[in-house]
């Protein structure tokens, strides 16, 4: 979209002459000859860059606004908030145990998205099977 605007901008702002629309008298022909050896190629080409310093000023306001109205949603989880502990297939799919806090999530991964398939609230049983879950790693190293 944005080059389409730039387009435009450049079009709308190139002088426009009107010889090929009315045929001017022999003096004024000269008067405008003299007039355009005088102006400059940089005079020229100044509508052409405020027609892309107001796009791209256009373009990088919406991307602030967007950025500083996007909400929370770029900012990281810590570790000890959310943490995958391990994954697992149950037939075709994927299966995720996440500890939430001190909870523990399994979730199921499918075309649908995540769905979770149980929690385990009871903080005892969550440590049961963290310990496990170490014990495993110790072995496999």
């Amino acid at each position: 979209m944005s080059i389409i605007l730039i387009l435009l901008l450049t079009i709308f702002s190139l002088p426009v002459t009107a010889e090929a629309a009315t045929p001017l008298a022999p003096d004024t022909r000269a008067q405008q000859e003299d007039n355009s050896a005088q102006t400059s190629t940089g005079v020229r080409i100044m509508p052409t860059i405020g027609a892309v310093a107001i796009v791209a000023g256009t373009f990088a306001l919406i991307l602030w606004l967007l950025k500083k109205y996007e909400g929370g949603s770029g900012r990281i989880i810590p570790d000890s908030i959310v943490k995958t502990l391990g994954k697992t297939r149950i037939g075709t799919a994927p299966v995720f145990l996440v500890a939430v806090g001190k909870k523990l999530v399994l979730v199921a991964v499918s075309s649908n998205g995540l769905t979770p398939l149980t929690e385990i609230d009871d903080p005892a049983e969550a440590d049961v099977i963290r310990k496990a879950l170490l014990n495993e790693e110790k072995e496999d190293k």
